[in-house]
């Protein structure tokens, strides 16, 4: 049963959301916002708090404050339908509803009846420093708090006619921040990329000698993401049905019809057959093809009592289960178990792009294939490139 299905079919009883035991941070697998009794249970304690939230958070009706201001009834009618369009719209209101429903939530459960007083924002940070021991949830945190107030004085940014102003940290909590900065200074642990031979390899065990429909449909995912340099967002976009994937006898072509950083909508992501004759991604793609006709590329593999069963191309699968993925395929062709720690879901997009760069392709060339127009981004994988460095070095003498 996928998560959305489970979320609907839960019954929600009393005030469970206050009580402090019910409170949990991780949403990777059970999101509580699809839940609509919990939906409406926070939404009656938010109202208490007297802060304003975009109407697509908890599912509510559009802000009354649209309605109430000037104008003709039709007007009134194209604000509402205006707002309703920056409340669901991709950016900031999407991007911190998390964070945000996670703070209001757990001020819910502590009984924090002014969320945005100093008082609480130093006991919620004090709580991710010593739940999550990491600064980037510190930082979300915070940038969300800057967003959940300047909302306060802009519900609907741009449609009004005041201007959000920057909100100010208070010293304490700029001082904590500044300590959780000391607390997790560390070396970084460095997200490593697939080798162009680690991608030979598993499409050799995965695909071309395999006749098991989960172990291709792995093989493929892994090794169409390191082709196209997708970050997993765009790869799991990709789909077999005859609309989004064309295959000819010298190339396939896949339509994304959108992308994370919205620098691009829709466009086409071609994968070549290979010159010299070798099986490569091309082919597994024909053989992909032939099999699951429709449905997306990144497939959910199902389990049952821990043993892979099926191939779900209904649903594509979670980042969690593509970097399992990627790490237990790893093991399979002979890499350290410790080492592929260091995989991540990043990892055939940087592979790619690192290839890309040892290939000497030009910087517009990378930024096509990775989809980017940031010329930083591709100056960060040339500084990887080990050869480059030696050759700068070479070059100054001595």
């Amino acid at each position: 049963m996928s998560t959305s299905k489970l979320m609907t079919s839960l019954e929600y009883h009393g005030d469970w959301l206050a009580h402090e035991e019910s409170f949990f941070f991780d949403w990777s697998t059970v999101q509580p916002y699809r839940w609509s009794g919990w939906r409406l249970a926070l939404a009656a304690h938010i109202s208490q708090f007297g802060l304003r939230l975009p109407s697509s958070w908890l599912g509510g009706s559009s802000d009354d404050s649209v309605v109430q201001t000037p104008g003709s009834t039709l007007a009134k009618r194209l604000r509402v339908a205006a707002s309703s369009r920056v409340n669901n719209a991709p950016g900031p209101i999407k991007t911190h509803r998390n964070a945000c429903l996670k703070f209001l939530w757990f001020c819910t459960c502590h009984e924090l009846t002014t969320p945005l007083c100093e008082d609480s924002l130093c006991i919620y940070i004090e709580f991710l420093r010593e739940g999550r021991d990491n600064l980037g949830s510190v930082t979300d945190f915070l940038h969300s708090i800057n967003f959940l107030s300047n909302y306060q004085a802009s519900p609907f940014l741009s449609l009004s006619c005041q201007q959000p102003t920057k909100f100010e940290l208070p010293y304490s909590v700029i001082s904590m921040k500044n300590t959780c900065k000391k607390d997790f200074k560390s070396c970084p642990r460095i997200t490593l990329g697939l080798e162009p031979f680690m991608v030979h390899d598993i499409l050799f065990i995965y695909v071309r000698h395999s006749h098991v429909a989960w172990q291709i449909s792995i093989g493929i995912s892994i090794s169409v993401s390191y082709k196209l340099c997708m970050r997993y967002d765009c790869a799991s976009r990709l789909r077999w049905d005859d609309s989004y994937c064309v295959v000819t006898e010298v190339y396939i072509r896949f339509y994304l019809d959108g992308c994370k950083n919205l620098q691009y909508k829709g466009r086409w992501c071609d994968v070549a057959k290979p010159d010299d004759g070798t099986f490569g991604v091309y082919h597994a793609l024909i053989r992909g093809k032939s099999i699951f006709r429709t449905g997306f590329v990144l497939a959910r593999i199902l389990r049952y009592n821990g043993d892979i069963t099926s191939v779900d191309t209904s649903l594509h699968m979670s980042r969690v289960q593509f970097i399992s993925h990627v790490r237990t395929a790893l093991q399979v062709i002979g890499v350290e178990k410790s080492l592929t720690l260091r995989f991540s879901g990043k990892s055939p997009r940087m592979g790619a792009a690192a290839s890309a760069v040892t290939a000497q392709l030009s910087t517009a060339e990378i930024a096509q294939l990775s989809r980017t127009k940031s010329v930083n981004w591709v100056a960060h994988y040339d500084e990887r490139n080990l050869s480059q460095r030696l050759a700068i070095s070479r070059a100054l003498g001595c």
